[in-house]
């Protein structure tokens, strides 16, 4: 290894040094994006709001997310949640920790892919089966940071702190889609989740970037 090159990765580790807590602070820097302007009608679904109590938005350490039911006219139900941050990353969490510690158990964990959009675009999403005192349901979720889609919450972590380091957009952002599986159907249930999932994605860009 030659002098400039040494030099070079010197320079790298300093600029690590320096940028990495950064990547760990807490922001108090306020969002310049809401996501509450998020359509209420996207294709056939038409939304009802589903309040988030003000001690709910003080322990995600943001008001920019919501809970909304996205119903069509053939009946067919998704539960949208969304959370976004510009400069907190810890406000996407694997959201198994919340159903889990509500009482909920997970059957089953997998990732799919679900296509969207004109372009023949992908997104590869986490397929979680889960089982409550009431019914079962099935979850997809998955991290967005910037322009990129992760399933991964510590790529998610990586990409953040990468982001940041070579300054480009670095806000974050978790998807979730529930829908409850009616008469054992989970088939249909999955066909509901990827109709709605195909007529949202082409919207995450415009309004979480």
């Amino acid at each position: 290894m030659n002098k400039q090159t040494l030099f070079l990765f010197a320079l790298f580790i300093i600029a690590a040094f320096i940028s990495w807590p950064l990547y760990f602070h807490n922001y108090a820097v306020p969002d310049t994006v809401s996501i509450h302007e998020f359509p209420m009608n996207v294709a056939d679904w038409t939304a009802e709001e589903i309040p988030i109590s003000d001690h709910d938005y003080s322990i995600l350490e943001t008001r920019n997310a919501f809970t909304r039911m996205y119903t069509r006219p053939d009946g067919g139900q998704v539960l949208l949640y969304i959370i976004y941050a510009q400069h907190n990353r810890k406000v996407a969490h694997p959201p198994e920790i919340c159903y889990t510690g509500g009482g909920s158990t997970i059957i089953k964990k997998d990732t799919c892919i679900i296509p969207y959009g004109q372009e023949g675009k992908t997104v590869s999403v986490n397929k979680v089966f889960l089982d409550t005192d009431h019914h079962q349901q099935i979850m997809y979720y998955v991290f967005k940071i910037g322009n990129s889609f992760t399933p991964s919450y510590w790529r998610q972590q990586i990409l953040i702190g990468l982001k940041t380091l070579l300054g480009q957009p670095s806000s974050s952002a978790m998807i979730r889609l529930t829908t409850v599986i009616e008469k054992n159907d989970a088939d249909k249930a999955a066909d509901l989740m990827n109709d709605f999932a195909a007529d949202i994605f082409p919207l995450l860009p415009r309004y979480l970037p």
